[in-house]
């Protein structure tokens, strides 16, 4: 705007002096009898005008700038006022807001001191429920257990495994004990996979003609009435009764479940094999034999024991009877 301002100056400057001059030239030929001495007066003189400096030069004066201490200053103190005031205004808000974050806030602790209590109470609900649930099934438990230590003995424990072995005993008739298996040769690379083709294929009461059913069942009798009179002597017969089946299945089964007969004639590679039949079948037998030596383990001290308490008391009533004579006798 300055510069402007100037350059207006002194275009009219310029205007009025060429004006000037004008006029006065025009005068003395209108014939005006002017002295020459007052003319030259009267012409203006020319004025000298100082040069302006260019806006180079300005821009130069202006480029120069304050040291750098004092521009840290400067900066310091204005940052200090933005501080200043950006802290009385943020006060003043808080103040202005104050009331609604108190309002918030108390909804805000209501409701979880509402939820708090609700959660505990709920916690508390379960522990009763599981205490009474534990005790009952504590309770429950206690009771099973009790009557079942008085029904369930040692002698009837192994009386329920003598009967289900000769359970499996008589299940194991009916499964295929041996096969003849065809061209095995062909399937040893792959026995993990595939089997080879079985010919001939028995079950173990075909070998004995079902001999070891009532053998089963005989062991479980004699078992029954071994626990009932409380005779061991039983328990043996029940072993017994285990050996004879474990007899029948070597001396009979074993052989003819590894007889391939003819079909060695027919096929090539054909060999005899016993299955899960045979091993079923000799695993009930002996453990009938082992129920029947626990079976007479267990009824023998009990019998002895009954004994003992005879004696018992027989003694008792002879020590007592005897001071009464010796009474009698003085």
């Amino acid at each position: 705007m300055e510069r402007r301002q100037a350059r207006r100056d002194a275009l009219s400057s310029r205007l009025s002096g060429e004006s000037g001059g004008a006029s006065e030239a025009r005068e003395p030929e209108s014939g005006s009898a002017l002295r020459p001495e007052r003319q030259a007066e009267e012409r203006p003189k020319p004025t000298k005008e100082r040069p302006k400096p260019s806006v180079r030069t300005r821009q130069r004066g202006q480029s120069s700038k304050p040291p750098a201490g004092k521009r840290a200053v400067t900066a310091l103190a204005a940052a200090r006022t933005a501080f200043g005031k950006g802290g009385r205004a943020t006060a003043h808000r808080a103040a202005a807001a104050q009331p609604f974050v108190a309002r918030v806030g108390g909804a805000v602790g209501r409701a979880l001191r509402i939820a708090a209590v609700a959660v505990l109470r709920v916690a508390a609900l379960v522990e009763r429920v599981l205490r009474k649930s534990i005790g009952f099934v504590a309770a429950v438990v206690a009771a099973a257990v009790s009557r079942l230590s008085r029904f369930l003995t040692p002698e009837r424990a192994v009386f329920g495994v003598t009967v289900a072995a000769a359970t499996c005993l008589i299940v194991a008739q009916f499964i295929d004990y041996r096969g003849v298996e065809i061209d095995q040769a062909a399937y040893a690379d792959v026995l993990n996979i595939v089997k080879p083709p079985q010919r001939d294929v028995r079950t173990a009461g075909e070998a004995h003609a079902y001999l070891l059913i009532p053998v089963a069942l005989l062991a479980v009798g004699l078992g029954a009435m071994a626990l009932r009179s409380r005779r061991w002597q039983l328990g043996r017969l029940v072993s017994a009764a285990g050996l004879a089946a474990v007899a029948v299945i070597l001396l009979v089964d074993l052989p003819k479940g590894l007889d391939e007969g003819d079909l060695t004639i027919r096929y090539n590679g054909a060999k005899a094999v016993l299955g899960d039949g045979f091993y079923a079948e000799l695993a009930a037998a002996g453990a009938l034999v082992f129920c029947g030596l626990l079976l007479s383990l267990h009824l023998r001290p009990a019998k002895r024991r009954a004994r003992g308490r005879r004696r018992e008391r027989r003694r008792r009533n002879q020590s007592g009877k005897a001071p009464s004579l010796a009474r009698s006798g003085t």
